[in-house]
């Protein structure tokens, strides 16, 4: 049966339509079309020429604590870690998040003052022990505005997989520096990047980032700290 003109027009046109659909709704396969996103990830740092830097999509050296919440969404907790006597730092803290792709726990550290963090703890809505010896205060309802608009410090990620030396150096590079600092714990120092990896044999790895130019918070007190590794080792 010979097909009118019409009706080829409209198999031509239903072939078009169901091959454009396959393509948009077909899963993702390895090669070029299902390439690893562009940023976000924990090795893709961005260093601006003023010394600060871009981590997970939000800025260390101009950012705050709301532009990471704009960025990741509804916090799981954001509070005051301070030990007796101490002023403490303010943290806002995700149990469960995915940066570009890779999960873990991640903590965003304020820059406040002395006085600021005295008063979040003084107000705060609720207080309570941690393991660690330290006290949590969580920022109450009142005061959480004023706390998300603090400048953004640092950035401590701790991913749920576990990672060697050997791919760390192979996702960020040689370091500048490794220092041990106690028994199955090395740290992997990259200033450039305002990057301290710390590979802990018998834990969990952690990653925290602050901007470049202020490296010398994250060196200081782990030249205090160093350790000696074992003879042999």
């Amino acid at each position: 049966m010979k097909k009118s003109p019409l009706t080829i027009l409209v198999i031509a046109g239903l072939l078009v339509t169901g091959l454009a659909v396959y393509r948009y709704a077909r899963p993702p396969v390895d090669g070029p079309s299902a390439q690893a996103p562009s940023h976000g990830r924990p090795w893709q740092i961005q260093v601006e020429p003023d010394g600060t830097s871009r981590v997970f999509g939000v800025s260390l050296g101009h950012g705050t604590l709301r532009e990471a919440v704009t960025r990741f969404g509804p916090l799981t907790e954001i509070a005051v870690i301070a030990r007796r006597g101490e002023p403490g730092s303010l943290e806002a803290y995700y149990a469960d998040a995915s940066a570009g792709g890779i999960t873990g726990k991640l903590v965003f550290g304020a820059d406040a003052d002395p006085r600021t963090l005295e008063h979040l703890k003084a107000n705060a809505a609720k207080t309570e022990h941690m393991a660690s010896g330290a006290r949590k205060y969580r920022v109450s309802v009142e005061d959480l505005d004023s706390a998300l608009a603090l400048p953004l410090g640092t950035i401590t990620f701790i991913p749920s997989a576990s990672f060697d030396e050997h791919t760390a150096v192979a996702r960020f590079g040689q370091p500048a520096a490794r220092i041990p600092t106690e028994a199955g714990v090395v740290h992997l120092l990259y200033p450039e990047k305002g990057l301290d990896i710390r590979l802990n044999a018998r834990g969990k790895e952690v990653l925290q980032y602050v901007a470049p130019r202020d490296f010398e918070r994250l060196r200081r007190p782990l030249l205090k700290a160093r350790h000696k590794p074992d003879p042999g080792n």
